[in-house]
């Protein structure tokens, strides 16, 4: 029960940022390079921290993992309009590729006897404003922070909506 709350909180959340760019979408989607540009920075300094007390192949790996969160977060922090365009481009493919995923994952759910039509719908509703954005760069830079305010409302009804008691229980069957 406590898993079905939090999907709706999320999926809630999703939606009053997407009514965020709704609103305000030029200033909304540059705040929102602007802190994820942050969040990386800050990811990549404690990555590199950590890498100094583990000097194993964890260690390395962080410290490599922080070297290129670090370099993304300030490119993002100080490079916002070459940036917004390479984001939502690599938004477009994450929507693409999310949503493909999501269809297999349909798939094997209706195979094994839980059928989930809403989850198939918004997936192929994401894999459309995928398609959109990645096929209409110069629309996309212009309407972006439009487009991310759909797209959210979209991911948090699909959030909401999508998701019944049934399809959190994966049902195992032993031969």
């Amino acid at each position: 029960m406590a898993k079905k709350i939090w999907t709706y909180i999320i999926g809630a959340l999703f939606i009053v940022a997407g009514i965020f760019f709704l609103i305000n979408p030029s200033q909304s989607f540059n705040s929102l390079i602007h802190y994820v540009g942050i969040v990386f920075t800050v990811f990549g300094i404690l990555g590199i921290i950590s890498s100094l007390f583990n000097k194993s192949f964890i260690g390395n790996s962080f410290f490599i993992s922080g070297i290129l969160a670090l370099i993304i977060g300030l490119i993002l922090v100080f490079n916002g309009g070459v940036t917004i365009k390479f984001i939502s481009i690599l938004f477009a493919v994450w929507l693409i590729l999310s949503s493909i995923l999501t269809m297999f994952a349909s798939a094997f759910f209706t195979a094994s006897g839980v059928l989930s039509t809403r989850v198939l719908i918004t997936s192929i509703l994401k894999l459309i404003c995928g398609i959109l954005i990645i096929t209409t760069p110069i629309l996309t830079f212009i309407f972006s922070g439009l487009v991310l305010g759909i797209i959210f409302i979209f991911i948090g009804l699909g959030v909401i909506f999508g998701v019944k008691e049934e399809d959190t229980v994966y049902k195992v069957r032993v031969k």
